[in-house]
This record gives C-alpha cells, sequence and structure tokens, in this order.
C-alpha cells in the first residue's frame, strides 16, 4: 500500500475512485473512465452518495451535503477528493 509514502499521487487517486465507482456501480473498472458520468454508469442517488461514504473512509475526509449534490461525473469526485485530501 502506498500509505507509507504519504500523500497517494493524483494517479493513484484517480484509479482507486474509478474502483470504488466500478464496486457501486456493479460495472467493470475499464468502463469508468476518468470522463464518465454516473449517469452514463447507472449510478443513481442513493450509489452516488455509497460513493461519496467510500471515499471519505478511504481519504478520511469529510464531504458536504452541498457538495454531494454538485457531483454528476468522475471529473466532480476527483476534484472534492484533491481538494479534501490536501488538508488531511
Amino acid at each position: 500500500s502506498s500509505w507509507g509514502e504519504g500523500v497517494p499521487t493524483k494517479s493513484q487517486i484517480r484509479d482507486e475512485v474509478r474502483q470504488i465507482v466500478a464496486e457501486i456501480a456493479e460495472v467493470p473498472v475499464e468502463r469508468v473512465s476518468e470522463q464518465a458520468t454516473l449517469e452514463s454508469l447507472g449510478v443513481d442517488s442513493l450509489g452516488g452518495l455509497k460513493i461519496v461514504v467510500e471515499v471519505e473512509k478511504r481519504y478520511g475526509i469529510e464531504i458536504s451535503e452541498s457538495e454531494i449534490n454538485k457531483i454528476r461525473t468522475m471529473p466532480d469526485i476527483f476534484a472534492l477528493v484533491d481538494a479534501h485530501a490536501s488538508e488531511v
């Protein structure tokens, strides 16, 4: 695991978030492109919440409800993780 080396790199975060989304969307991770919309992956708002919960646990961050409501795409999730992970 990369935790010993401090903060994960952006590409590691991308890969990990894609894995989380793939699990919750129940699709192969190859289908989760870095530009995908959650809707295109069949993720509803409940699925979106599950993704947020997993991401929060994984990175030890807290994402506010107003931010969660804005999540529509993979780049949205990456941006939130990048913004919050730098505060940890």
